[in-house]
């Protein structure tokens, strides 16, 4: 039987929606967004398992899905850091950036790459989008620094203490 909803609890379910919707934000570019999906594919198997009525089956996979409650922190700890990183930052509420703000960002990495290609000097930049990079930015040198000419150009000039062959940009960093 279905009881009526009220506001709480209306605004119950709005509240984990969004949390959860912005956990999988921060899992989406990692590698363990593999895993949520592997779990959550075990976890529609097992009801359908049980619907019909698959005994063994079923014994199984509960006793799987019982274990990956206890391996899930082990597996996934050092995303777990990470989302608690970020809650303490306060980034699981920040929002993306403005069309204005992307054209400047944009403008700025354009006169850094004229610079450079005027002073023939070679320049890998990278976009983070939704592909899994943090994994391999999280064991490099960050610069945390708005993205400007400058700083762009002085990664890549040759003989400076901060030159490297690459940089990634993610967001507004």
């Amino acid at each position: 039987m279905i009881k009526f909803l009220s506001l709480r609890d209306i605004l119950d379910i709005l509240i984990i929606a969004f949390l959860i919707y912005r956990i999988l934000l921060l899992l989406m570019d990692t590698r363990a967004m593999q895993l949520v999906k592997g779990l959550l594919l075990l976890a529609l198997v097992s009801v359908f398992a049980r619907t019909l009525r698959f005994e063994a089956l079923s014994w199984i996979l509960g006793k799987f899905l019982g274990v990956m409650f206890i391996a899930i922190p082990i597996v996934f700890q050092p995303e777990l850091r990470r989302m608690l990183e970020e809650i303490g930052k306060g980034s699981l509420w920040r929002r993306a950036i403005s069309r204005e703000k992307a054209q400047s960002l944009a403008d700025e990495v354009l006169r850094a790459l004229l610079y450079l290609q005027s002073q023939k000097i070679g320049a890998l930049i990278v976009l983070q989008r939704s592909t899994g990079l943090k994994d391999v930015w999280q064991s490099a040198v960050k610069l945390d620094s708005e993205i400007s000419q400058e700083v762009l150009v002085s990664v890549f000039w040759p003989g400076n203490p901060l030159h490297d062959g690459a940089v990634i940009l993610d967001r507004e960093r």
